[in-house]
């Protein structure tokens, strides 16, 4: 997973959070619960914190994390490196050097990764979903 902060101020301070709630292994739910909010008010400081302590993350832990801005070249330098590579939205997977931008269902991601498996004369996996 790399960050791509590319909605402006808010979604950079979204991405730091999801990376102090990283540090509390609750990043995955941190990130479906910012996922879950809308609207322009949904990313200010108070409320990032507020879905910490939701979460049940250590309050003051969290909150100088977030306040240290102690992820900000780490969520810059991943979205810089998000956009040269072309990625305009999330989600955005690179396999192989290819962009798929969107979410997909799952075979497509299945029938990409057998392609290239047998253009290098190897067998799919034959997982499933």
């Amino acid at each position: 997973y790399r960050h791509l902060a590319i909605l402006g101020e808010a979604s950079v301070q979204a991405a730091r959070a999801a990376s102090c709630a990283q540090d509390q292994g609750k990043f995955w739910e941190y990130h479906d619960t910012l996922f879950s909010k809308a609207g322009p008010l949904a990313f200010t400081a108070s409320r990032l914190k507020r879905y910490a302590a939701d979460l049940g993350l250590d309050r003051q832990a969290f909150a100088a994390c977030v306040d240290s801005k102690r992820y900000a070249q780490r969520v810059e330098t991943e979205t810089i490196i998000g956009r040269a590579l072309g990625a305009t939205g999330t989600p955005t997977f690179l396999i192989n050097g290819q962009l798929l931008i969107g979410a997909y269902p799952f075979e497509t991601f299945q029938e990409g990764l057998d392609s290239l498996l047998a253009a290098r004369g190897q067998a799919p996996s034959g997982l499933s979903k």
